[in-house]
């Protein structure tokens, strides 16, 4: 076992479980990268069911602890000698809430990073929870801008409040996936998705853009939908079009990425989506919607990574302008080029060193 440096604090890094998501991945990635510089540093879960394609994705050598009880959570904290509990979603935040108020004299540090889960609360009850975890929280940490709205709206201390942003480590190999495996034809033009199935992720509107894409180009246009959830189980009760494919869970998006034609982020809620960086390492643009960071992670000087459209008056996907887009990224090669080595380029802004850096001064202080 290696030697961990006795100045540096001990990290315990909580999420809700071993699943899909950019609030489980981006933790894991967070851990992966303390444990290769000698911290000491484990990974919090309360959920017990693991995804295995998920829990692969975790260092062996980091230490999983389970539980949902706040005097098992003090134990944890005590006998492994962790100062700072990292925590990526409200339900670790409420954990570490009753810890710290049922265990004064435990001396721990509660960062708190949030993804967004708030956001897709009721205002009230979003409210409510911002009230009760706040006076247990030492930093808060958020990756876009609009994480920040209901915490200025408590009145945080701006003195709480940090941007960190999303990144990942570029991946050391990406090995395009054979489509025929996934019985995709070969001359297909592929636009592939990576998410959980859930309605703000907007499956439903993407295939329906996809299907009208076919229509305005008259091209063999396939749609891979990766992930699981309760829209994926339900699309897969119904009839579907041989164009719509449906891998499942892959714990190697690059791979997924860099054999599609162009990405798509069709989504109603977003903060800063890993899949977008996963796009950039994979060498392929995007067509998204315009929801918390996007836009600005799809800059690139004066020009995008891609097409961006924005949300209609009411928050929803606009179909129609999506299937246009779609149809410009295969009809315009030019233009298709060029964001294409913009979104290459813009690659190089993600990589995990900057905003490792952040999280470790946090830490650390």
């Amino acid at each position: 076992m290696l030697n961990k440096d006795k100045d540096r604090p001990g990290v315990l890094i909580s999420i809700l479980g071993f699943r899909e998501g950019g609030a489980e991945i981006m933790p894991i990635r967070i851990a992966n990268y303390l444990h290769a510089r000698h911290y000491n540093v484990g990974v919090h879960c309360l959920e017990p069911e693991q995804n295995e394609k998920i829990r692969k994705q975790l260092s062996p050598g980091i230490p999983v602890h389970c539980t949902h009880r706040f005097w098992k959570m003090g134990i944890i904290i005590r006998k492994y000698n962790y100062k700072v509990v990292n925590t990526h979603c409200i339900a670790s935040q409420l954990l570490m809430t009753r810890v710290r108020k049922r265990i004064p004299f435990l001396k721990v540090y509660h960062v708190a990073t949030s993804h967004g889960g708030y956001e897709g609360l009721e205002q009230k009850e979003a409210t409510e929870l911002l009230h009760l975890v706040d006076p247990y929280v030492d930093r808060w940490t958020y990756v876009a801008d609009n994480n920040c709205r209901l915490l200025r709206e408590i009145k945080v201390s701006e003195n709480k409040l940090v941007k960190v942003g999303n990144a990942m480590e570029r991946p050391e190999h990406i090995s395009p996936v054979k489509w025929s495996d996934y019985s995709v034809p070969e001359d297909a033009i592929v636009f592939t998705v990576i998410t959980r199935a859930v309605w703000k992720k907007c499956w439903r509107e993407t295939i329906e853009a996809i299907k009208k894409a076919r229509e305005i180009t008259g091209e063999n246009i396939h749609l891979v939908l990766c992930g699981t959830g309760p829209v994926r189980d339900e699309l897969l009760r119904e009839p579907c079009e041989e164009f719509i494919h449906f891998p499942g869970t892959v714990g190697n998006p690059c791979d997924f990425y860099s054999a599609s034609y162009c990405g798509l982020l069709l989504s109603r809620l977003e903060c800063a989506p890993l899949g977008l960086i996963e796009m950039y390492y994979a060498g392929i643009p995007v067509i998204a919607t315009d929801t918390g960071d996007v836009a600005e992670m799809m800059q690139y000087g004066e020009e995008r990574t891609g097409i961006l459209l924005p949300l209609s008056e009411d928050g929803m996907i606009p179909v129609d302008e999506a299937a246009k887009a779609i149809a410009c990224m295969i009809q315009n090669p030019e233009l298709y080029q060029k964001v294409k080595e913009n979104a290459k380029k813009k690659a190089a802004f993600f990589e995990m060193d900057r905003i490792m850096e952040r999280y470790i001064q946090i830490f650390e202080r």
